[in-house]
């Protein structure tokens, strides 16, 4: 017994396969997306007695998505502590952390940061402490300052994860996986074109 099979059934197993596919590509997105495991902290003076943390993952390099509860202690060499302080969650970008306020004083200072959540994770970094210059009064002439290097590698890497950030937003896997969809669905429509047009060849 012999099975015919009609343009239309080819049509249609043409497209079952091809959205089985498209489905299979899409159900991988998560997956390929999903961040976790050990992370890294970095940490910058913010060059007014405060700290900038960056908590990367140690796999991928991307921000931290995750909640993480960044606290530091800092001491110096002739023995003095400062803290613990937890730091806070900045605005500036995904995976940056900052100390509520300047918590520093001048000087030398050997800072630790430590996590707990979702994983642990330390980092002990030296940072040393400007003092700052004082307030300028109405009509007295500012004298040209050079920035500590301190203060602009904290802020260099506080924007340097915040591009990142955004990079990480859209990445080059996601911009492939919608061309493979489109492509997809040219292929579809084009199959469904073709089997109709031998259908009506067949009818004559």
């Amino acid at each position: 017994m012999h099975t015919i099979i009609t343009p239309r059934r080819s049509a249609l197993a043409v497209v079952l396969g091809l959205f089985l596919a498209l489905a299979a590509v899409f159900g991988a997105v998560p997956a390929a997306q999903a961040h976790g495991g050990p992370f890294q902290l970095t940490v910058s003076p913010d060059g007014a007695g405060g700290l900038i943390v960056n908590a990367a993952y140690v796999e991928d390099g991307h921000p931290v998505s995750e909640i993480i509860d960044p606290v530091a202690t800092a001491i110096s060499p002739s023995g003095e502590s400062v803290g613990p302080v937890a730091l806070v969650s900045s605005p500036e970008g995904e995976g940056i952390w900052v100390t509520p306020e300047a918590f520093l004083p001048d000087g030398q200072w050997a800072v630790t940061v430590t996590t707990t959540t979702p994983s642990s994770a330390s980092t002990t970094v030296d940072v040393t402490v400007a003092e700052l210059a004082p307030p300028v009064e109405p009509g007295e002439t500012i004298a040209p300052v050079v920035e500590e290097q301190g203060g602009a590698s904290g802020s260099a890497a506080a924007s340097g994860a915040a591009s990142a950030s955004t990079e990480a937003g859209v990445s080059p896997l996601t911009v492939g996986l919608w061309i493979g969809a489109i492509v997809v669905v040219l292929a579809v429509g084009g199959a469904l074109i073709y089997l109709n047009r031998v259908k009506l060849f067949s009818r004559r």
